[in-house]
C-alpha cells in the first residue's frame, strides 16, 4: 500500500510519520540540551529526507507551510519528543507505507500538521 498523496483536500493532519533515530548524526545533542532542538530536527528531517525519495515527496508541501511546522514540531517535542519509545508502531507503518526504517532501536516519531486549524 503506498502512502497517501498530500492534496489540498487533505485536513489537518497529513499523517506522514517522519522518523529518525536518537543518535542520528544531523540531531547530536539536541535531545538532552534543548538549545537549538528545531533547528536541529528540521535539519535532521531534510537529512532523511534525502535520503529516502518517498519522504521527499510526500513532505515537499508541508514543508512549504514552514511556521505551522514549526510550531507543530515545537509542542511535539515539548511532548516527551514526540513518544520516543514507539518502534513497533514505526516498524508497522513503514511496512504498510513501503518505507525504509532506520536501522536504529530507537527512534521518535513527528506528526506533520497542515494548517494552523484544529
Amino acid at each position: 500500500m503506498a502512502a497517501t498523496p498530500i492534496s489540498k483536500k487533505t485536513p489537518v493532519t497529513i499523517g506522514l510519520v517522519v522518523i529518525m533515530c536518537i543518535g542520528c548524526a544531523w540531531v547530536g545533542n539536541t535531545y538532552r540540551s534543548f538549545g537549538n532542538r528545531i533547528e536541529n530536527l528540521e535539519r535532521a528531517i531534510k537529512g532523511h529526507m534525502e535520503s529516502n525519495k518517498k519522504l521527499s515527496i510526500a513532505l515537499h508541501d508541508a514543508l512549504k507551510e514552514h511556521n505551522d511546522f514549526k510550531i507543530e514540531l515545537e509542542r511535539k517535542t515539548r511532548d516527551r519528543w514526540a513518544k520516543i519509545n514507539d518502534y513497533a508502531f514505526m516498524q508497522e507503518y513503514s511496512r504498510l507505507n513501503n518505507l525504509r526504517m532506520v536501522p536504529h532501536e530507537r527512534v521518535f516519531s513527528v506528526t506533520i500538521f497542515k494548517g494552523a486549524t484544529q
